[in-house]
């Protein structure tokens, strides 16, 4: 069984796309164009919350194929730095 879509994550695609558009169709392999409607504003749109919330998001994460799946891993925190110590 998937894991359930994050409530983050469908709070930004209910804001970004309606909540018509998403309703019974967040699943982890749902793409966002082809199954939820997404253009590429919706992407921009997406891309600037995910920032907002301190996330990386790269343009090149976001393409025609871009499932939920690929959503919810952007908006995972980044992985806890070494505090920058330098090896010889």
């Amino acid at each position: 069984m998937a894991a359930p879509v994050s409530p983050l994550v469908a709070k930004m695609l209910t804001e970004c796309l309606g909540k018509c558009a998403v309703e019974d169709r967040l699943a982890p392999d749902a793409k966002l164009v082809e199954d939820l409607g997404a253009d590429s504003l919706d992407f921009i749109e997406l891309q600037m919350m995910l920032e907002d919330q301190g996330f990386v998001a790269p343009d090149a994460a976001f393409t025609n194929h871009m499932t939920i799946a690929d959503l919810e891993r952007l908006a995972q925190p980044a992985p806890a730095q070494d505090g920058g110590a330098v090896s010889c």
